[in-house]
């Protein structure tokens, strides 16, 4: 039998007793046939003699679909019936008599709500269903944090909410609290919006490896559509669709957004068949193509997608981010630059266009002039700290210390800006500043080598040499195939007069990398000492 974890509203009356018949567990087979939780779905009204649930469109793009009720029963879906532009669906099914037997949830208006309003999110997380038998169905209160205007860019999420929602909630209904009615449904966690962003807005940067995850900003909030973006007056048919290109290409999108590229690409190609000038298609595979790490198939994608549309910066953009991953760093640079062109206020366009001229073609002014764009439309710390970076290569120490000081006040506990920091410093010759902002980094990121190593460098020019020494081996234990520790522990143990040992440190520098140009003073450092030696 099902059973449901409470909560109480305001009023002191528990809905979970009167939400257990109109709130179900939808069911799928997966490549083995095995049935297994999809995620959730609630009735609506429709025609006297079919039952209807609505739902979360990519919980409805699996095969045989089920639908198990409050009384254990399980019914075969007859139809799925896509919102065109909207994460959503209709399930079908006919209850074998003249009614549908079950109730349908009030439909509330979504307009209506507000930030901060209470609410409460209905449906069944599989990881808390022991089995599909055994349905625990969870009431989670949640408060409504961001309101943004519904759009196919974003399929429609566009209500953000808190609430600890887990795998198999997707589908299910957003009530009001106060109202007792269906404001929304229930459909992302925020890295699946993300994705969304990044599918259609191209919100992707290259060069996002420098501390990994850091770049990330991940909210933990939830996102449903509103229920104002179901039609009134969508007509419900038993009669199973046959998809069209825009049905598979949608389908595509529902599933790239849960991480799920191979289906996605399936669905894709499936599009293309049916419709080879898509561009939608053709943009969505390279994605997925993108995803998988298929960068030269992926490359094809984009192009393809650009001979039916030429004038989509995002294509642009992400062909671009293609060429990037494949070293084609020149190439990437005009694709990136054709995006600023189509879309002059696309900030994504600009910083990767800046951050393939600074880091890949050492091309400074055009970085500066990208960055400084980036930063007039948008107040981002990655802009602000990669355009510092621009000007400390270009040895205007002074402004590159005023944008990494922005940077590190619009994000002060980033460690690659108090990096940056204390290069900067270190050019201005302020090694002891350069030496706070060094460790700050580590303080943030104990394991960063980046940041022990300008800790060594730096110890090494305040002639700390045993400091140094300390510095240079806490880099080495993080990464032993770096050169640049082995470098600076040769400085320091030759200062320190222990020249086998510096010796032994700038040749494993020269045996990491020997055709590093910076290698260029360890070489003479060698000699020297062989000389001093006469080794």
């Amino acid at each position: 039998m099902f059973s449901s974890v409470l909560v109480t509203t305001c009023s002191g009356v528990n809905p979970a007793s009167k939400l257990r018949k109109s709130v179900v567990l939808i069911i799928e087979k997966d490549k083995n046939e095995i049935e297994q939780p999809a995620g959730t779905a609630f009735f609506i009204d429709g025609p006297q003699n079919l039952c209807a649930v609505l739902t979360a469109a990519h919980v409805a793009s699996g095969n045989d679909l089920r639908i198990k009720t409050d009384d254990r029963q399980s019914w075969a879906v007859a139809n799925v019936q896509r919102i065109p532009g909207r994460d959503l669906a209709l399930l079908i099914f006919d209850p074998q008599q003249s009614r549908c037997p079950y109730q349908a949830l009030k439909l509330g208006n979504s307009q209506d709500i507000r930030e901060l309003d209470e609410v409460f999110i209905v449906g069944y997380p599989t990881s808390n269903s022991a089995t599909l038998d055994n349905l625990v169905m969870h009431v989670l209160p949640g408060r409504i944090s961001a309101i943004d205007l519904p759009s196919n860019d974003n399929e429609g999420y566009s209500v953000a909410y808190t609430a600890s929602t887990e795998s198999g909630n997707s589908g299910g209904p957003v009530i009001d609290k106060r109202t007792q009615r269906v404001v929304a449904v229930h459909g992302l966690i925020d890295s699946e919006r993300r994705r969304l962003d990044n599918l259609y807005q191209g919100r992707t940067s290259v060069g996002d490896t420098e501390m990994g995850s850091e770049m990330v900003n991940v909210t933990g909030l939830r996102w449903g559509i509103p229920i104002s973006e179901f039609p009134k007056d969508f007509r419900i048919s038993s009669v199973p669709q046959v998809m069209s290109a825009r049905d598979y290409t949608a389908q595509g999108n529902q599933l790239y957004t849960q991480g799920k590229y191979s289906e996605a690409l399936s669905s894709y190609e499936k599009a293309i068949l049916n419709a080879s000038d898509s561009f939608d298609a053709w943009y969505g595979k390279g994605e997925a193509l993108s995803m998988l790490r298929r960068y030269e198939d992926a490359l094809i994608a984009y192009d393809e997608a650009l001979e039916y549309n030429a004038r989509s910066a995002y294509a642009w953009n992400n062909r671009g981010r293609v060429q990037w991953t494949l070293n084609q760093f020149s190439e990437a640079f005009n694709s990136f630059t054709k995006a600023t062109e189509l879309m002059p206020n696309y900030y994504q366009a600009w910083y990767n266009r800046g951050y393939t001229a600074l880091h890949n073609l050492d091309d400074y002014q055009n970085a500066l002039d990208s960055f400084g764009k980036a930063t007039q439309l948008e107040s981002n710390y990655a802009a602000w700290h990669e355009k510092a970076y621009t000007l400390y290569k270009m040895k205007r120490y002074g402004t590159a210390l005023e944008a990494i000081e922005r940077a590190i006040q619009l994000k002060p506990d980033f460690a690659y800006s108090w990096l940056i920091k204390g290069i900067i410093l270190a050019g201005q010759g302020q090694y002891k500043s350069s030496l706070v902002a060094s460790e700050r980094a580590i303080q943030l990121s104990p394991k960063y080598q980046r940041a022990w190593d300008n800790k060594c460098w730096t110890l090494n020019q305040l002639k700390r040499y045993r400091a140094a020494l300390e510095a240079c081996d806490r880099s080495i234990a993080i990464n032993p195939n770096n050169i640049i520790p082995f470098q600076q522990r040769g400085l320091a143990l030759e200062n320190l007069n222990s020249y086998q040992s510096a010796l032994i440190a700038y040749e494993q520098a020269l045996v990491l990398d020997p055709n590093n140009k910076n290698n260029r003073w360890v070489k003479a450092s060698v000699e020297r000492i062989r000389i001093k030696t006469k080794r």
